[in-house]
């Protein structure tokens, strides 16, 4: 099943078949009240437990909350699991409910949530001993921006990690240590590997992948990336575009990203939900060259390479070898064939003189 949050006319948590979109049931709501947001993030535990968190702008005024759900049944009435400020009195007022991500089951279940538009660079991981009430414990960060898991947040490897990531932001691994309620940036991946511009993320450590939303072309993109080596740069293992009907541009991008057996689901706000298959059998595609450049005057360069049908590519470029990061050259493209190409249209004042390409395939 799949759950999904709503404040369209109301506030709904509707449970929808996973594979076909069939609506099933609707979760009990008759508790829900409170924030500037009712409702806003959900997240389900290892158990089937299903968690809701409201958004607050200033938790010491209208506190965070956290509600719960033994099961999806639609028959399992609400609770509230954590009622207050995540911050604690260290760190108080702040913004939460723009992100959360649940693990675990049973008095093992964590939910670690992040503050936004702050200059405190803190989480916030709330616990249990029963499996059913939460206590709050703020965990301050080093070496991290403020802000820089405003949209995306997500557990990662073994006990004491997660990934944190906003627009126009790097994606962080950081470590933690409860007992000092401490952490710090593990890891800082490199914008070539994950664009600035991704936001929503959602990880399975069981597959090691990561995959992300990317709101910033047309069609938005959702990129799949391999993560069994958290020291080295996440790999690019495939990208799939969503249609777009509606903008979604506020914080670069909101929505939400979940990995389950293998299955990828990605909410694109005001664009729905895109749902696929992980296949762990995929054929690796073969290595592939970049076969012609053309580049004649008084006409767009245009870029061609060998091509294995039924994989995606994407051309990218940069005016310089000193440049950090690359550039899209066009769109996510499926071969159907034995090779592409793609003509590249010049931003206003940029010649080709030094210009450099490259092709990613998957």
């Amino acid at each position: 099943d799949l759950i999904i949050v709503s404040r369209n006319v109301g506030d709904f948590i509707a449970v929808i078949d996973a594979l076909t979109g069939t609506e099933k049931t609707y979760l009990d709501t008759s508790l829900v009240s409170g924030g500037t947001f009712d409702i806003n993030m959900v997240g389900v535990a290892d158990d089937g437990a299903v968690y809701v968190g409201n958004l607050t702008t200033s938790a010491s005024s209208s506190p965070f909350i956290l509600y719960r759900w033994a099961d999806d049944s639609g028959s399992s009435p609400v609770t509230v699991a954590f009622s207050g400020d995540p911050g604690a009195t260290s760190y108080p007022g702040l913004r939460w409910g723009d992100n959360m991500a649940v693990r675990g089951s049973g008095p093992n279940t964590q939910v670690i949530l992040a503050p936004v538009f702050t200059t405190n660079t803190i989480v916030s991981l709330l616990q249990t001993t029963d499996g059913i009430n939460f206590t709050a414990t703020p965990i301050l960060l080093t070496n991290v921006p403020a802000g820089f898991a405003q949209v995306g947040l997500a557990f990662g490897p073994g006990t004491n990690t997660f990934y944190g990531k906003k627009s126009g932001g790097a994606l962080y691994l950081v470590q933690f240590d409860l007992a000092s309620q401490t952490g710090f940036a593990k890891e800082v991946y490199s914008s070539s590997a994950v664009p600035l511009s991704v936001t929503a993320i959602g990880t399975s450590p069981t597959l090691h992948l990561l995959a992300g939303l990317d709101a910033s072309v047309v069609p938005n993109r959702v990129p799949l990336y391999n993560i069994a080596d958290p020291t080295r740069d996440p790999a690019i293992e495939d990208q799939k575009g969503i249609n777009v009907v509606s903008d979604n541009s506020t914080l670069g991008g909101v929505g939400a990203v979940t990995v389950g057996q293998n299955y990828l689901f990605v909410l694109d706000s005001n664009n729905g939900i895109a749902a696929y298959q992980i296949d762990t059998n995929y054929a690796a595609l073969t290595p592939f060259r970049i076969t012609q450049f053309t580049d004649a005057p008084g006409s767009l360069p245009v870029l061609s390479w060998t091509a294995e049908a039924g994989h995606m590519y994407q051309a990218q470029c940069k005016n310089s070898l000193e440049d950090p990061a690359w550039s899209l050259v066009g769109v996510p493209t499926l071969a159907g064939g034995s090779s592409l190409s793609v003509t590249n249209i010049l931003l206003p004042g940029v010649g080709t003189s030094n210009r450099v390409y490259r092709v990613l395939g998957f």
